[in-house]
């Protein structure tokens, strides 16, 4: 069902889904990560890529949602503010 909604900008639920990646559950990050490439969350994408390089088993699910999420995050390196969201959510 998150997919169907697409990208999100609201930032109340992309802080919510950052916060999520950093959960002790394993099983409830694997969640956030998945709902963050459905909902492409350009401010996760600094937490998903060190989930990738990384490894482990959450590494592919941070790779498979790190590429929407990239894309979207591509289309708003026009915008002068792009680095500043890009961190919002890093570590």
């Amino acid at each position: 069902m998150l997919g169907e909604i697409g990208p999100t900008r609201d930032a109340a639920v992309a802080a919510t889904l950052c916060d999520a990646l950093g959960d002790p559950e394993s099983a409830f990050r694997l969640r956030a990560i998945e709902a963050v490439g459905k909902l492409r969350v350009v401010q996760a994408l600094p937490q998903l890529l060190e989930r990738i390089k990384s490894g482990g088993e959450e590494a592919e699910a941070s790779a498979q949602a790190a590429a929407p999420a990239g894309r979207e995050g591509d289309a708003r390196l026009a915008g002068s503010d792009a680095s500043r969201r890009a961190r919002e959510c890093g570590r």
